[in-house]
């Protein structure tokens, strides 16, 4: 799995160039020219002579069925074969099983949410994907934001006053150091499943995938200007004198040049921590990621001006294609049925994960780890229950059913059970 730093400095036009020569391939060994739509085929052998394809036995057999599925559909009568529809698009080829059958759903919504997206095209923030997949709810979006709002302004002011003084941030009260677990943890695990779904869906060959780094920078309004400000601020004018000055956020997708300038701060300020491994995962098991953050913040205002940074996912796919990756039944639907289907399929995985997140495991490790499980009071467990219930949990219809229920991709395994 690729990480935050790869996926930042992934070539975008040059990774869709080789998805579309991908798709210009030819399919395989398999020769459709001679196979109609809706025919009949005598049996196992006229149907190899058929599509030049070698007569295999046992379990090459069964694997060789399951691969023409990708290429057409067929049932099973006696010997004969019934052909289905030939598709224009080749179905992808199973990857690696899914580590979890959250990700697994994310996959199928996520290509399915993709597919409605007809630019071909789509950026998107982590925090606004959670909403989009399903995942979380409108209050869960809305909380972290001003959580992470709240978190940036105080990291800031800790840059200023010199992170020794900043003692809120090395020891923050109850309910800010249960807010940040609360946090922390569910988009951990929200974004541990998103990556799963999309190299899945890249090995597939229905996508690419990475992060633009995009950077905030403040644009100081002149004081006689009518513009609409972002908000104002007291600085030392060149007497001097405090003075108080209205500014705009102005946002631009970080350069190549710009990334790796990000990169190196965080890499220096791992050293200056007396961390060498280009990791955070040290720095978080010490306890000191709110000192990590303040001093990035720090070093990035005053080396390059800017106020803070953050990451965003672009996508690159044919809307047509994508949509393979939900299976033929979901193909078949009509554009309303397609939109009901994956509404349904939103709400399952939102339930199937407030269950997960609900779980006394999952609480345990994310309040206080795995050597300290006795130290957890079942008022925290209610609070974080309550938290799942009122900020992720999205409501349910009347006619939802088991997140097991959930349609899955065709290319899991077809619908093909052997002679």
């Amino acid at each position: 799995m690729a990480s935050q730093e790869e996926l930042m400095f992934r070539d975008e036009e040059a990774l869709y160039a080789q998805l579309e020569q991908a798709w210009e391939s030819p399919a395989g060994g398999l020769d459709l020219s001679r196979l109609k739509a809706h025919s009949t085929v005598k049996n196992y052998k006229v149907m190899c002579e058929t599509l030049g394809e070698p007569e295999k036995h046992s379990a090459s057999k069964d694997a060789q069925l399951r691969e023409w599925q990708r290429y057409f559909s067929f049932t099973k009568q006696g010997h004969k074969f019934l052909i289905g529809a030939v598709y224009e698009y080749p179905y992808p080829k199973t990857v690696t099983a899914a580590k979890s059958k959250y990700a697994r759903h994310i996959e199928t919504v996520l290509a399915g949410s993709l597919s409605f997206e007809t630019t071909g095209r789509k950026v998107i923030t982590r925090t606004e994907m959670y909403r989009w997949l399903g995942m979380a709810g409108d209050l869960y979006c809305h909380d972290l934001r001003a959580y992470q709002d709240k978190q940036r302004k105080r990291y800031l002011a800790a840059a200023d006053m010199g992170w020794s003084e900043s003692s809120d941030l090395k020891r923050p009260p109850k309910e800010e150091r249960h807010s940040r677990v609360f946090f922390s943890s569910t988009k951990q695990l929200f974004d541990k499943l998103i990556s799963q779904a999309l190299n899945r869906l890249e090995a597939s060959g229905l996508l690419a995938y990475g992060l633009q780094v995009v950077i905030c920078k403040i644009v100081w309004l002149d004081p006689d200007s009518n513009e609409n400000s972002d908000g104002k601020r007291t600085v030392t004018d060149k007497d001097g004198n405090a003075v108080e000055r209205r500014y705009k956020l102005v946002y631009t997708v970080a350069t190549k040049e710009e990334v790796r300038d990000l990169v190196e701060v965080n890499h220096s300020v791992m050293r200056e921590m007396g961390y060498s491994s280009g990791s955070i995962a040290p720095i978080i098991a010490h306890g000191r990621t709110n000192e990590y953050l303040a001093r990035v913040t720090n070093h990035i205002q005053t080396q390059y001006g800017w106020e803070f940074t953050y990451t965003q996912y672009w996508f690159r796919y044919d809307p047509e294609r994508i949509s393979q990756a939900c299976g033929v039944d979901f193909d078949c639907l009509s554009i309303q049925g397609q939109k009901d289907a994956l509404d349904d399929a939103k709400q399952k995985l939102n339930q199937s994960l407030c269950e997960r997140l609900c779980s006394q495991d999952f609480i345990e490790q994310a309040m206080v780890g795995k050597k300290a499980k006795s130290n957890l009071s079942e008022e925290d467990m209610t609070w974080f229950r309550r938290q799942v219930k009122t900020l992720i949990e999205v409501r349910q219809s009347s006619t939802a059913s088991s997140p097991d229920d959930m349609w899955e991709p065709e290319f899991y395994g077809g619908n093909y059970s052997g002679d």
